[in-house]
């Protein structure tokens, strides 16, 4: 049985806040009680989190449980009416380390101040 598209979403979610924040499967795992392989499924989707897992996950990554839901399109169908997310560019590598990097320096002004070259950069 393949995983419901929402259950894709919130691993997607996941594993997108696990890569911002700089954490590793096994040191999520640890601080909810599951083991990384358990932290693997949920972010495939294949396995369904619990709302007090989700609750657990939201607080060891800082965010609300509303973030796993962020962006779930209004029309999610099952599997089989053909629902294909669109791509996030917030799930692309590229995105992942820069915001990583970002969140990284200790400088609030330091980052502030590339914030405000990035954000007046022609496009």
């Amino acid at each position: 049985m393949k995983p419901h598209p929402i259950d894709l979403h919130v691993g997607e979610r996941l594993r997108l806040r696990r890569l911002m924040v700089s954490v590793f499967e096994d040191e999520l795992g640890s601080m909810v009680g599951v083991t990384p392989h358990q932290i693997r499924k949920y972010e495939c989707g294949t396995h369904r989190i619990g709302a007090s897992q989700l609750y657990r996950l939201g607080q060891a990554l800082d965010v609300p449980v509303s973030y796993f839901f962020d962006g779930l399109p209004l029309d999610v169908r099952i599997p089989e009416t053909g629902f294909a997310p669109a791509p996030d560019l917030l799930t692309r590598r590229e995105t992942l380390e820069l915001v990583s990097r970002y969140y990284q320096i200790k400088d609030e002004t330091v980052r502030q101040a590339i914030f405000l070259i990035v954000r007046n950069l022609p496009t």
